[in-house]
């Protein structure tokens, strides 16, 4: 037998005895179990989605939709304690995320997403008067209230407010207070609904009734929209004194009397007043604006807060007559009708 043999050996019984040293020292051995901590597990649903509208019953999309997922954790006293994560999550419906956690009261902040990409944020807020915060959250220090999910400002600034183009989906979920007793060997399960944010809006602008010699010089239009939703709480609720924030088109395709946009928008709220913008280019002008929300609200099927968190994808359609006179469709349903003073 060679030195070299016997030297490989004790090497490989010598890394054995020290995993075996790790595991009996970071295992938990006390007879009182307080020490040990408590089992918690987190399954998580997203039925809040659009699906409901074809099958008239909830259907949960969490494992085609959901694959990576944070789950921050804060104390009795509301600040930052740890945090849970999952990555290239598959697709099953009884995935969960499991951890243990000291005796306590605590609160769970869930956020989920489709790709694993840099176009959110989790942060600590320091003064929204200066938009001044830190990307990051400090265990012991960050509050709940202090918690903000943004938008981060990778396309920039254009007049004081935040561009936004691409969004990836985000979904947010809350569980406000939960109990842990480390007395009892039982693991605390948890479920977390899923609430999805993004929202993808499709915009077509058509010149209905025009006859050709008037379609030859137009140019397409310029579409955005400007709101204040491009940051949220601990409870998904949008903080109205942030930066204003312009949705830009991601793409665009333009016909001879039709135009298409493909806008993403974060969540849409009740009572707040994003604005569609369509400026006539020629005339380097606003054409006309649209407020969101109120004409989503004008279709039957859209009535309460859950029915448009539920609703995901808005096309809205506008149709220019030659003689100024434009109906707003929302998902094919005649919103209204103005007419353009020009």
């Amino acid at each position: 037998m060679s030195l070299s043999y016997i030297n490989i050996q004790i090497f490989y019984k010598i890394k054995y005895a020290l995993l075996v040293l790790f595991i009996f020292f970071t295992a938990c051995f006390a007879e009182d179990m307080s020490q040990c901590g408590s089992g918690i597990s987190f399954s998580f649903k997203y039925e809040l989605n659009n699906k409901y509208w074809e099958l008239g019953k909830p259907v949960d999309l969490f494992p085609t939709s959901v694959k990576y997922l944070t789950v921050l954790i804060f104390d009795s006293e509301d600040k930052y304690f740890d945090s849970f994560y999952a990555m290239n999550i598959p697709e099953d419906k009884n995935f969960k995320i499991s951890g243990r956690l000291p005796e306590g009261r605590y609160t769970a902040i869930v956020w989920g997403s489709s790709v694993d990409n840099n176009d959110y944020m989790l942060c600590h807020m320091l003064d929204p008067s200066k938009d001044q915060y830190i990307e990051k959250l400090e265990k012991g220090v960050t509050t709940i209230s202090d918690f903000r999910l943004m938008v981060k400002r990778q396309y920039g600034y254009e007049q004081g407010r935040i561009l936004v183009s691409e969004l990836s989906d985000i979904f947010h979920g809350y569980i406000p207070s939960f109990h842990l007793n480390a007395q009892t060997e039982a693991i605390t399960h948890l479920t977390v609904n899923l609430v999805k944010n993004t929202k993808h809006l499709d915009v077509v602008v058509r010149r209905e009734g025009w006859d050709e010699g008037s379609l030859l010089n137009q140019k397409p239009f310029d579409v955005y929209c400007i709101g204040h939703n491009s940051q949220y709480d601990f409870k998904n609720n949008l903080i109205t004194e942030s930066h204003e924030v312009k949705f830009v088109p991601v793409a665009s395709k333009n016909e001879t009397a039709v135009s298409r946009y493909n806008m993403n928008m974060l969540r849409l709220i009740k009572g707040h007043s994003p604005v569609l913008y369509i400026d006539d280019v020629n005339l380097n002008s606003h054409f006309m604006t649209i407020n969101l929300i109120e004409a989503i609200l004008k279709h039957p099927k859209y009535n309460t807060q859950e029915d448009l968190d539920r609703e995901d994808y808005f096309e809205i359609e506008v149709r220019i007559y030659p003689n100024m006179s434009v109906e707003v469709f929302v998902n094919g349903w005649k919103s209204y009708e103005i007419d353009i003073e020009i």
